[in-house]
């Protein structure tokens, strides 16, 4: 299978054809496609301005020039973000405040940035971590209370939500990414959105070496009439994008519904996948808003978890997740500048610590959605876990209410007086079994907490000499390794009765399927609708 990243562009073949229709013109770049795209991304947005630049750090730099930016100035940000966010405050002299996030979003905490204000502070950059919008109606408040200027850093959150409007017109300015994982691209790219006229021309100043060529915006007015005439007022910078970019962009701004909803359909399957399980903390929408899930950020909080493990065992399995943020605060520039030390912004060093960002992007598939789920439980098999396997015969009445495990994700057994079994002795109990030739029907049963949790089964068929296995996990413990541990328990003690093992799966039953072929079992025959899977 294709190696899974956390994220990469989709391309089709009108996008193709945008392009190339481009190339084809005489403007490659200052042509008339860049006003169009700014054109179709402000009537997108619901904003009046927009400007095009060539990458997301180029729109928070034009931003803050835009906004007046000096030296002395304090802007308050966020620790949770890339090193671009505070970054462009630095460019102008200015100085980058931190304010930690909230704990359950990541987002910006406006508690916490009021705390920060103080004469100097200038604005405040607010992150749509993740997609999400931000808390703008209470740092709107803020900014208008302390006479600031509200940014929003959407660089992931393109199409996103905000009390049923899209992201773009919720602050003074915005700033958008078109790099190729986030919503939209244009390869390189990004833009700025605003209301505001005055900072709608600032940032297109800035954006062409701070020239302008319009008559009209002419200092020296003798010079009016010379067409050949342009005048650098502003020390701006070549942030231009090209004519074949915004073709690009503008096609895929045609597909962004598309792009939005299977977005948000992977979003809803890693949450019904991992929901529940306390080993992880899935990320939830807040009220009003619906997030363009630029990546899907699962938090590990129910065991040690040790990343570098991690990282190197999903990609072993072809899966390449990535982690957002590392705090900005623990950069070794920003350490060594302004002194900052671990847990100087403790919620936002917590959720760095257990935050993994999984794949979500257009052209992720089903198969390849189930595999991110299944390789990520897998890793935690040989880690420590509450489960512990416990062993007893079943009689027939218990037998009857664990066989409703299959059916009935609700039915919970209580075995009382069972006592706890250690590995060591489930598999000398095991052992007895076989070799007391009475395996024809036994149980090996998951416990937690006294309630059984999953089992497996095996039955010995006489006339094929063969063990048929059957394996049942209650959907709320699904995805934690119950059923891998019982079957890895087992299959050991099995193989060496000389006997082999059979599955049968539906074909229709991927997940089932590539489980039991990832413990070793091979296909061996297909009858009707099923397939089986044989281990010897």
């Amino acid at each position: 299978m294709k190696a899974i990243s956390y994220g990469r562009q989709s391309i089709d073949r009108k996008d193709i054809e945008s392009i190339v229709e481009v190339l084809r013109s005489d403007f490659l770049t200052q042509g008339p496609m860049v006003e169009k795209f700014e054109q179709s991304v402000a009537r997108f947005c619901g904003a009046k301005y927009a400007v095009a630049v060539n990458s997301g750090t180029a729109a928070l730099h034009a931003a803050m020039f835009a906004i007046g930016l000096k030296p002395g100035d304090e802007v308050i940000t966020t620790p949770l973000s890339f090193a671009a966010t505070a970054n462009c405050i630095l460019y102008f002299g200015a100085t980058p405040v931190l304010a930690d996030v909230e704990y359950e979003t990541g987002l910006l905490d406006p508690v916490e940035v009021e705390k920060k204000i103080t004469k100097k502070t200038k604005a405040i950059i607010t992150v749509d971590y993740s997609g999400h919008p931000s808390y703008y109606q209470e740092l709107k408040a803020i900014a208008k209370r302390h006479h600031l200027i509200l940014v929003s850093d959407a660089a992931h959150s393109f199409g996103a939500q905000y009390q049923g409007e899209s992201i773009g017109a919720q602050a003074d300015i915005t700033t958008f990414s078109f790099h190729p994982v986030k919503i939209i691209t244009t390869g390189e790219g990004g833009m700025v959105v605003t209301n505001n006229r005055t900072f709608y021309e600032r940032a297109f100043l800035f954006r062409t070496h701070g020239i302008t060529k319009d008559p009209n915006k002419f200092i020296f007015k003798e010079h009016q009439q010379k067409p050949w005439y342009y005048e650098m007022q502003e020390l701006g910078f070549n942030y231009r994008l090209t004519d074949f970019q915004c073709a690009l962009g503008i096609s895929q701004l045609a597909r962004v519904h598309k792009f939005i909803d299977k977005r948000r359909s992977i979003a809803a399957f890693y949450t019904k996948a991992f929901n529940g399980d306390r080993r992880f903390k899935v990320f939830r929408e807040q009220p009003d808003c619906q997030s363009s899930w630029h990546f899907y950020p699962l938090r590990i909080v129910g065991s040690k978890l040790n990343k570098i493990d991690l990282f190197h065992f999903l990609r072993k399995n072809g899966i390449y997740p990535q982690v957002h943020y590392i705090p900005i605060h623990l950069q070794p520039y920003y350490r060594k500048r302004f002194g900052y030390k671990h847990e100087s912004f403790p919620k936002a060093e917590q959720f760095y610590q257990e935050e993994i960002s999984l794949p979500i992007f257009y052209d992720l598939t089903k198969i390849q959605m189930e595999k991110v789920v299944r390789t990520l439980s897998r890793f935690f098999l040989n880690k420590p876990s509450k489960n512990e396997i416990q062993v007893r015969r079943v009689r027939a009445p218990d037998r009857e209410a664990i066989l409703g495990l299959r059916n009935d994700d609700s039915v919970r057994v209580n075995f009382r007086n069972i006592e706890k079994v250690s590995l060591s002795k489930h598999i000398s109990w095991f052992k007895q079994q076989m070799s007391s030739g009475e395996m024809r029907k036994r149980f090996l049963v998951a416990v937690e907490s006294g309630q059984v949790i999953g089992y497996i089964r095996y039955d010995l068929i006489v006339k094929d000499q063969s063990f048929h296995v059957s394996i049942a996990v209650q959907r709320k413990y699904r995805h934690q390794g119950v059923g891998s541990k019982l079957l890895k328990a087992s299959l050991p003690l099995i193989v060496r009765k000389g006997k082999p093992i059979i599955a049968e799966v539906k074909k229709s039953n991927i997940p089932s399927a590539q489980f039991f072929t990832e413990h070793g079992f091979v296909p061996y025959k297909q009858i009707a609708d099923y397939l089986s899977l044989i281990y010897q």
